[in-house]
């Protein structure tokens, strides 16, 4: 049960003021004789990563006293505000009124107009539970106050004057300045006309300076009015137009809002570390915390023996479970077990093959080239670069090995050229078909009722391990756990055992998973190890080892990205499973369903740090290791923005097409290209769809 109480105390408690903004916010005050204040996320801010998670709240508590009516009521209050002040704005009305939203949902559900005292009761408690006094601004007003300054808050809100000031007061204002609302005052800062109130509410001599944190109604238009203005980003949130709005979303949006506030004045550390340490301590601790919860419970009802998490992409999971010592707690022991695509389904393509006839799927594995590549990496990605007379064919064919491939052409010539020698190709197969066979013999996977744990998609390799281990005579009992599972999972399960997804399963509809499959890249990249993929196994030191290919393709971005998001996820975990989070939060909190809906919001919504830096991430999505590029190419200075983007070849579709529409300076351009982005994503929730304008 979230504690919004505790939550708010907890932030207050750990806030660090920010010295260098106050001293500034001082030397602003010569020849001021009037300071005024924005109120929300300036004067006062909320405990929640986004303002509309308030309505997120409103839902649970009108869920819990009145049923399943209200469930879904979060997205319904926002398209009842938007309605609101499309109605507004045909009136020429720059501001509208809770009651008007509230009007404007009971339209949409006739059935809520008996609850409507009761909708806003619940709105106004949501904010009362999330606000608080941000200290910085608590101590700007006593500076203020003890110089003789006039203070006044002012702010574009649908709530009314009365509501706004109830919450000043609750978090700690005296409640004796001025508050001007556009709500009442019918005027906005953002169109400028606010301000005109405001130099007559102190007269016409007045030397008057703003603070406030939208750089846009908080500095261009009261420095357009002849106003001083100063920023005060500290306490801003972001909107996160897209992605779940529900109750679900709520210990996430809690724990993003404690980690960015505790951060948000760090001075000197790179800021692309400073918001991977951030996901971590949030994102991270919710999606793997959850995933944990549920792995240890699965586990335990299956009566599985021993846990194999798989390098790289289960590094992360391993080191999880580790430190939350479930081994104990479980009863079921763990290791690291080196497997990768290459290792491992390469060796199970000889279980088809004839020792002098490559089988249809071991040529389709080897020899597709779907696209443009180099010789030499369709042929290192199988490992045969080390079979001279076939190297020797293949340069005869296509003149050398840098030379580039694509397309069903080049891929028909290079099978062609490995069934001309499926001899060798085969007895190379069939070596690391038998090296594979050794190391999972020694590491018992042949025994007992052993669960294969790893992010997952498609249970390939669990697949190709099974059928390995029956070619060595053995009958074994897989059970695969995963983070989750793609529909292209169904056809591996006859081979490959028992197969369970955590947040997705194969029998559900690609169109309901969109915001975890704009997460694969991310997941594999947050979750993965710093040593390089598994090529093989040799025998080394009286034991079958594995031959690790060099480190991930970029160090520094292990060093710099990946390991301080590891860090903090598992730190933050910890003390959410010890009790001793500071906000609060107990295993009990981490749902599926919490952790599915963080996945989400920031697949599907992310903030522009975010989106800068997950999208600058080097990730390598083929078999070899060999192809690597940022998840989201338009970020880079010479990607050319056009009219189209191909979202089914990008890694973070809903990242490349924000990016895009953020760079295309074009308007006739971005239109174009933000109709072709719906029209790709026509099965995306209305809420992520509106991003894309």
């Amino acid at each position: 049960m979230i504690l919004y109480e505790k939550i708010r105390g907890s932030i207050i408690d750990g806030w660090s003021m920010d010295e260098v903004w106050l001293a500034g916010f001082r030397s602003w005050l010569v020849d001021v004789t009037a300071v005024t204040f924005d109120v929300f996320d300036t004067a006062l801010t909320r405990i929640v990563d986004a303002p509309v998670d308030v309505f997120a709240i409103a839902e649970a508590t009108l869920t819990q006293k009145y049923g399943s009516a209200f469930s879904g009521y979060a997205v319904r209050r926002e398209a009842g505000e938007r309605k609101a002040r499309e109605i507004a704005q045909r009136e020429n009305r720059a501001e509208v009124t809770l009651c008007e939203i509230i009007t404007a949902i009971v339209l949409d559900r006739p059935d809520y107009k008996f609850f409507q005292s009761e909708m806003i009761e619940a709105e106004l408690e949501a904010e009362r539970l999330t606000c608080f006094a941000v200290p910085e601004i608590v101590e700007a007003v006593r500076i203020c106050t003890g110089q003789g300054i006039r203070v006044a808050f002012v702010s574009d809100m649908y709530l009314s004057a009365d509501m706004i000031r109830t919450l000043l007061l609750s978090a700690g204002y005296d409640g004796t300045q001025p508050l001007l609302v556009s709500s009442e005052t019918g005027c906005s800062k953002a169109d400028g006309r606010q301000w005109s109130a405001v130099q007559a509410l102190f007269g016409p001599d007045a030397r008057i300076l703003h603070i406030g944190d939208n750089e846009w109604s908080d500095v261009i238009t009261p420095q357009q009015a002849g106003l001083k203005a100063l920023v005060f980003p500290r306490a801003r949130s972001d909107i996160r137009r897209g992605g779940p709005l529900t109750p679900e979303v709520l210990p996430y949006s809690c724990v993003t809002r404690d980690s960015v506030l505790r951060t948000a004045t760090v001075r000197g550390e790179a800021t692309a570390t400073r918001t991977m340490s951030t996901l971590g301590a949030s994102w991270g601790a919710m999606v793997v915390g959850s995933f944990m919860r549920w792995l240890a419970r699965r586990a335990q009802d299956l009566g599985l023996t021993h846990l194999y998490f798989c390098a790289r992409d289960g590094w992360l999971l391993w080191q999880a479970w580790k430190a939350l010592d479930l081994d104990k707690k479980t009863g079921i022991p763990s290791s690291y077990l080196y497997v990768s695509r290459r290792s491992v389904n390469l060796g199970a393509l000889t279980t088809g093959c004839r020792p002098d006839c490559l089988s249809d799927h071991a040529l389709a594995v080897l020899g597709h080239v779907p696209r443009q590549e180099t010789l030499r990496n369709v042929l290192n990605r199988g490992g045969l670069l080390d079979l001279p007379p076939l190297v020797e064919d293949a340069i005869s064919v296509f003149g050398s090995l840098d030379a580039t491939i694509c397309g069903e052409t080049d891929s028909a010539e290079v099978q062609a050229c490995l069934q001309r020698h499926a001899r060798i190709v085969c007895a190379h197969l069939r070596q690391s078909m038998t090296n594979a066979l050794c190391y999972f013999r020694q590491e018992g996977l042949h025994e007992g009722r052993p669960g294969i744990v790893d992010i997952g998609w498609h249970a390939s390799m669990q697949a190709s391990i099974a059928d390995i281990l029956r070619e060595g005579g053995h009958s074994p009992m897989l059970y695969g756990l995963y983070v989750g599972l793609r529909q292209a999972a169904q056809s591996n399960r006859i081979r490959a055992g028992w197969l369970e997804g955590a947040f997705s399963n194969d029998y559900m509809q690609t169109e309901h998973l969109y915001g975890l499959f704009n997460a694969v890249a991310t997941l594999e990249n947050a979750l993965s190890s710093p040593e390089g993929t598994t090529l093989g196994y040799d025998w080394r030191d009286g034991r079958m080892q594995p031959v690790l290919a060099e480190r991930c393709p970029d160090v520094c971005q292990y060093k710099e990205l990946i390991a301080p998001f590891q860090q903090a996820t598992l730190h933050a975990m910890e003390r959410i499973f010890s009790g001793t989070h500071p906000l609060g939060l107990t295993g009990e909190d981490l749902t599926l369903a919490g952790g599915e809906a963080a996945i989400s919001r920031l697949s599907l919504s992310p903030t522009t740090d975010e989106l800068t830096v997950l999208g600058s991430i080097r990730h390598s999505p083929d078999l070899a290791h060999a192809h690597v590029a940022t998840l989201i190419p338009e970020l880079q200075s010479g990607a050319v923005i056009g009219s189209h983007l191909e979202l089914w070849r990008r890694e973070w579709a809903v990242g490349s097409a924000l990016a895009a529409l953020r760079r295309c300076g074009n308007p006739e351009k971005r239109e174009l290209l933000a109709n072709d982005i719906r029209r790709q994503c026509g099965y995306y929730d209305s809420r992520t769809l509106r991003q894309f304008t």
